[in-house]
């Protein structure tokens, strides 16, 4: 059925164009929700300073919200694909600004934690992540990696603008008001933006792709596939099949690798900065670096995903980390600064194909379901690693295990990315009559 008053078949330039309208609303809307990562490393001091906890305890609250994550996955995937990704985007942006303009009335550590797990990241991850994974997904086939490369590079370049705003922000008002700044941006920016969102292309009378059904370029796009020996749609995988197949696990360590280095780095980053010898400003503008060293790598990695067999894109993300973490350990000038930051940034960029090879291996019916659940093995990875890595510091005084411990990780997710295959459909089971 196709959504009321929006067919385009109706309405000429939307005929041609609003598959790019959701590209380019798409990567607005990201840009501006990346200010939900770039917060919670700049807030990591000031609220160690406000409650007097730990390193540990500060990044407990990210280690909550992985947790919290892991369990929305599933149940958000089953949300989006009954009823699209509009409505969850619409309500994930209104509770996460919300979320947001409340928290600086956190005067405790577990009012703190219970408002940004709770609120605002149950909204960020729901509309914000899985909201966006499904529009790509739904809407794109052949340049469904592009698009999701699209989306994540803005995702990294918003955070690359806001980190630093943030930072003056807080450094001249304090964590709340930064919290502040977030939710009036969110609701003012993101918010209207979200209402744009469609749920597919046929509910608009077109294909995937920005074509049109019976026209010269689903037939052109066909004979393109052919030539590059991909299928233009796989074939949809129930959510068992997809579940007994070895190549979902494999992307599902891959996965969780990828998110557990990345946070146990980014949440300890301006610390592990600081703990160098430098200032929160000097951190934070690394930091902010590497968001915008990964904006045009996202995008490479997205063109480089349509071209190559995913799983090895993938290994070259883990490699890339491997690289980083020994640059990161043996930092004595800032060479080896720059140097640890492209290839953290490198480690991050692989992160479309991440999502688009299960589209690719499993078709779309069931992908937001899918790409939901590796947040759930995503939650083991990532909700460890800053915990620990606080714990290390805080009774070593040094980063240094935890960081052989992410580079070991990394390097084990690169071989079992050598060995990830497409999977085969099982046959559907027909009993024979007696």
């Amino acid at each position: 059925m196709k959504e009321s008053g929006e067919n385009i078949e109706t309405a000429g330039w939307r005929n041609l164009h609003y598959g790019w309208v959701m590209v380019a609303n798409g990567a607005i809307v990201n840009a501006i929700g990346s200010v939900h990562a770039a917060t919670f490393p700049i807030f990591f001091l000031p609220i160690q300073q406000e409650f007097k906890v730990g390193s540990a305890a500060v990044a407990f609250v990210l280690t909550m919200a992985r947790v919290q994550g892991g369990i929305e996955g599933p149940l958000v995937g089953w949300f989006i694909d009954r009823v699209g990704p509009r409505i969850p985007a619409v309500l994930a942006a209104l509770i996460g600004g919300i979320g947001f303009l409340i928290l600086p009335m956190a005067n405790t550590y577990w009012s703190f934690v219970f408002i940004y797990v709770l609120v605002i990241s149950f909204a960020f991850n729901m509309g914000f992540l899985h909201a966006m994974h499904a529009v790509a997904n739904l809407w794109f086939v052949r340049y469904r990696t592009r698009v999701l490369s699209i989306y994540s590079s803005s995702l990294r370049f918003g955070s690359a603008l806001l980190t630093p705003v943030v930072a003056a922000i807080v450094l001249k008002n304090g964590w709340r008001g930064g919290a502040t700044f977030a939710g009036v941006l969110v609701l003012v920016a993101a918010l209207p933006l979200t209402f744009l969102i469609r749920k597919t292309p046929e509910s608009m009378g077109l294909l995937p792709d920005w074509e049109k059904p019976g026209s010269d370029d689903t037939a052109a796009s066909e004979q393109t596939q052919q030539k590059l020996d991909r299928p233009k749609s796989p074939e949809d995988f129930e959510t068992g099949q997809a579940l007994r197949s070895v190549s979902y696990w494999l992307i599902m360590y891959s996965t969780a690798v990828r998110h557990a280095v990345l946070a146990g780095v980014r949440v300890h980053f301006i610390p592990i900065f600081v703990g160098l010898g430098f200032s929160e400003i000097t951190g934070a503008s690394f930091l902010a670096l590497t968001s915008f060293i990964a904006t045009p790598l996202i995008l490479f990695n997205g063109w480089l995903g349509d071209r190559v067999y995913k799983p090895y894109v993938l290994m070259t993300g883990q490699v890339a980390s491997v690289i980083g973490m020994l640059f990161l350990m043996n930092a004595g000038s800032a060479w080896t600064l720059y140097l640890f930051t492209f290839f953290f940034a490198y480690g991050e960029s692989t992160a479309p194909v991440n999502h688009s090879i299960i589209g690719d291996f499993y078709g779309r019916k069931n992908f937001a379901k899918l790409n939901g659940m590796l947040g759930a093995g995503v939650m083991f990875g990532s909700t460890l690693t800053p915990v620990a890595a606080g714990l290390v510091v805080d009774n070593l005084g040094t980063y240094t295990p935890a960081l052989w411990g992410f580079m070991a990780a990394a390097a084990v997710a690169a071989v079992l990315m050598m060995m990830c295959r497409r999977p085969e459909k099982p046959a559907k089971f027909v009993a024979k009559p007696y």
